[in-house]
């Protein structure tokens, strides 16, 4: 998504979201 292309504070953003992603894994587990 565009987030990736863009400079370090998209950056980090993305991470976030991944983050926020992965409790959700395991919360559905």
């Amino acid at each position: 998504v565009n987030t990736l292309i863009r400079p370090d504070g998209a950056k980090k953003a993305y991470v976030r979201l991944t983050a926020d992603y992965d409790a959700l894994d395991v919360a559905n587990k």
